[in-house]
């Protein structure tokens, strides 16, 4: 057992402490025992084994303190340290700055931490991966960790952390996955976050920020999911959305956006989710839509949207969800399509709305023929000129008659008081 250099205990029953025993396995490059039932500590004389490079003791039920991250910093070639998904407690000692210069991925998420993030976590220059979701960390994101040139995942979300996203986050040249949502940032998304080329995954939902969005954000075009939502984030939206070339998710829904929503929307021939709910935009539904053949859903509710319902709706084939409640449109609901099983629930609160009597909306009023109404258009101008020669010649007619009888009488009849009136035209 002792030139043992790889154990791996994984996804078993295994249960109750760790046996401090392992850590005579002086010559041990791989320790892998999550997905068990273990608990305790985690024997500090781990530290003591020099050639250890991983450390995987997630899914377990590990409690203690992480004082043990202390001996670790003896483990200098370890590379992968994962402690995620346990309960361990306490505060991130600023010690962990001191392990092993090689490390590229550690996971302390889903446990029950408390305290800040250690500003010591910046000397980890090798580190790519950093999970420590859902504790209940406070503090800011360290300025500090903008020096880490090869991070790229940083997953801080759902903790009770503030302040605002570091001003020079854009030197994070490699991140591909930005996750700080469930959290207290406020402020704004500096403009540096345009220099992030490589980011995929933005996740700031359910925050404090209370900005404009930058139009630099939509320049990032390897971006596949956004969320902002459930923020306070203002003014109308960037033109340049239409630069996400990739996006296939963008959820803003729970703002204070206002305005147009861009036409630039139908470049995004990727998208196949888009949430713009509990917003103030306005004006009516883009044309530019139809290009958006990839769509799945759709929820514009709880807007100021005006106008008709576009009957392009109901050719998105794969549209299978659209929520437009609680908006000013009005006009004929489109048949077809999406619509052939829409819920009400789907267009409430639009009192415009007409037709699908299923959903009790009021009948549509139908408009005169097209023909009919070019007809009217030429022959109502005519008819005061034609009672007007008409009056004339009965006048004439009788005025002559009795002339010829001698007779000729005031009949009150005076061709110079025939009103000639301006007929309206018919839009």
């Amino acid at each position: 057992m002792q030139e043992l250099s790889y154990l791996h205990l994984g996804v078993n029953l295994l249960t109750g402490p760790i046996p401090p025993s392992l850590g005579n396995l002086s010559k041990l490059s791989h320790l892998v025992l999550f997905n068990n039932s273990l608990s305790g500590p985690v024997p500090a004389i781990f530290g003591s084994i020099q050639t250890l490079i991983w450390l995987q003791l997630q899914h377990n039920n590990l409690s203690g303190n992480l004082n043990f991250l202390s001996s670790l910093s003896n483990c200098m070639r370890l590379q992968n340290l994962d402690l995620y998904d346990n309960s361990f407690t306490g505060r991130i000692p600023d010690t962990m700055g001191n392990l092993s210069a090689q490390l590229f991925e550690f996971g302390l998420g889903d446990n029950k931490l408390t305290g800040g993030l250690p500003s010591s976590l910046s000397n980890l220059s090798s580190l790519e991966w950093i999970y420590l979701a859902n504790n209940q960390l406070t503090g800011e994101i360290p300025e500090s960790i903008t020096r880490m040139q090869n991070l790229v995942w940083l997953d801080v979300s759902h903790n009770d952390m503030l302040g605002t996203i570091p001003a020079q986050i854009g030197m994070l040249s490699k991140l591909q996955k930005l996750i700080i949502d469930g959290n207290r940032f406020h402020g704004c998304i500096p403009d540096s976050i345009g220099n992030l080329t490589m980011l995929e995954y933005i996740y700031l939902f359910e925050n404090q920020f209370n900005s404009t969005i930058p139009a630099c954000l939509f320049h990032l075009d390897k971006i596949i999911t956004l969320d902002l939502s459930i923020n306070s984030f203002s003014g109308p939206l960037p033109s340049d959305v239409g630069g996400l070339k990739q996006v296939d998710t963008i959820d803003l829904s729970s703002n204070f956006l206002l305005g147009s929503i861009p036409k630039s929307f139908g470049k995004l021939s990727m998208l196949t989710y888009l949430n713009l709910s509990h917003n103030s935009f306005e004006d009516s539904i883009p044309v530019s839509f139809k290009e958006l053949r990839s769509l799945e859903s759709l929820d514009l509710s709880s807007n100021n949207l005006s106008g008709n319902i576009p009957m392009f709706l109901a050719n998105l084939t794969f549209l299978k969800t659209l929520n437009l409640s609680f908006n000013n449109l009005q006009g004929k609901v489109p048949q077809g399509g999406i619509f052939s099983n829409i819920s009400l629930q789907s267009l409430v609160g639009n009192i415009g709305l007409c037709g699908i009597p299923r959903l009790r909306f009021s009948p549509c009023m139908e408009k005169p023929h097209s023909n009919t109404m070019h007809f009217l258009r030429f022959l109502l101008p005519s008819v005061p000129i034609a009672f007007g020669c008409t009056v004339i010649f009965i006048y004439q007619t009788i005025r002559k008659k009795l002339k010829n009888k001698g007779e000729v009488e005031d009949f009150g009849i005076d061709p110079s008081n025939v009103m000639y009136h301006k007929a309206p035209v018919l839009p």
